[in-house]
């Protein structure tokens, strides 16, 4: 028997959630997200750089993207505080000292209609979509990759200049 003084109860339907509940929204998020990703009209397969387009980089930890137009050689490191060189991109201000970028860690080169990373000789290395890179030697870069200076990772995407 009720007491007159008592609530009515009140349904929650998110009480009844269960794990796998959260972890199929969980799922269908994840592959809405994937498919976001690949039917992005901007994306460039076959990693095509033309003169109209900029490169836009996204700094792990960091909530503002930067915006890089294309250069025929861009260095990416630290500020040089010796001498005061400094780098086409550089990236003391996230921490690059502790992260590991030596001064002239890699450089992304202009050739033609692509771009390609090159491991200027780091001490702590430079890695191209998780695979380590040779120093000195030329590797492709495409629309979506990923690179990992020293601990730092950067995801680079081709852009047309007028967009984000």
């Amino acid at each position: 028997m009720m007491s007159d003084n008592q609530p009515p109860e009140t349904f929650d339907p998110h009480a009844q959630r269960t794990t796998n509940d959260v972890r199929r929204e969980a799922e269908e998020a994840l592959k809405l997200y994937a498919a976001l990703q690949k039917s992005d009209i901007n994306k460039s397969e076959s990693g095509v750089f033309d003169l109209s387009m900029a490169l836009r980089v996204e700094v792990q930890g960091s909530e503002s993207p930067v915006v890089l137009l294309p250069v025929n050689e861009l260095v990416l490191g630290r500020l040089d505080p010796a001498s005061g060189d400094i780098p086409g991109f550089d990236l003391s201000p996230y921490a690059a000292y502790q992260m590991g970028i030596s001064r002239r860690h890699a450089v992304i080169r202009r050739e033609m209609d692509q771009l390609f990373l090159v491991d200027l000789g780091s001490r702590n290395g430079t890695f191209l979509n998780g695979k380590r890179l040779s120093p000195h030697e030329s590797y492709k870069l495409h629309d979506g990759d990923e690179i990992r200076l020293g601990k730092m990772s950067l995801r680079l995407f081709f852009r047309r200049k007028n967009e984000g």
